[in-house]
């Protein structure tokens, strides 16, 4: 597993090192949404609400800023770091799905990892990579969850990391009910620790979800 991982790591890092070449280094900048984050990002660490975008990329925007010229290159090392740890998260996803089928799971994840599509996004200044991969982490959690034993700490995990989603886009509010129907299926075999905490989590993303609407109008 750790040679396959590495074969993926590697092939990634050369489709984006060959569609950057293409580029001629240029990154990928969609007007006006691009510098919104940027503009927002100065309004959040006014510690204001921006009534525009949700905190979490416009504030990566933001720090990116404090090294200059190179505030663009930084955030796509960081979301292409997030992308190859989803290389990770998918691969470990196939390998509880699939555990006899090692060639399966290889084959299945470079259709994610060497996918121009995917990979082009982490050159992108747009939430699409980070959200991406952040699905991807999602789709870890739960198939861990149904394939192994869900412990408390599990159900903060997946909570904290959804209220995170909210943040960066509103959409996954799509991924409520899934949650939620996972949430009801483990809970039927779990301690009264992890239903505790389940429900702790539901209240806490609920309550989220509730302020943003009330901040945003």
């Amino acid at each position: 597993p750790n040679r396959q991982l590495n074969l993926l790591y590697f092939f990634a890092t050369f489709v984006l090192l060959f569609i950057a070449i293409l580029a001629r280094f240029h990154l990928s900048i969609c007007e006006p949404d691009t510098m919104t984050y940027f503009d927002s990002g100065e309004i959040w660490a006014k510690g204001i609400i921006d009534k525009v975008r949700t905190p979490v990329y416009p504030i990566i925007c933001h720090l990116s800023t404090y090294l200059g010229p190179f505030s663009l290159w930084t955030i796509v090392l960081l979301q292409f770091f997030v992308f190859c740890l989803s290389i990770k998260w998918l691969f470990n996803t196939l390998r509880l799905i699939f555990p006899d089928k090692q060639l399966t799971v290889f084959v299945s994840t470079a259709l994610y990892a060497v996918n121009p599509a995917i990979v082009q996004n982490a050159l992108s200044i747009m939430t699409e990579s980070l959200s991406l991969s952040m699905t991807v982490l999602l789709l870890f959690i739960i198939v861990k969850g149904i394939k192994q034993k869900f412990a408390a700490k599990d159900v903060a995990g997946i909570s904290v990391l959804y209220v995170v989603m909210l943040l960066i886009r509103p959409f996954f509010i799509c991924f409520a009910p899934i949650l939620v129907l996972f949430l009801f299926w483990i809970n039927r075999t779990s301690t009264w620790r992890t239903i505790v905490a389940s429900a702790i989590g539901v209240v806490l993303v609920g309550g989220v979800f509730l302020g943003y609407c009330y901040a945003y109008k």
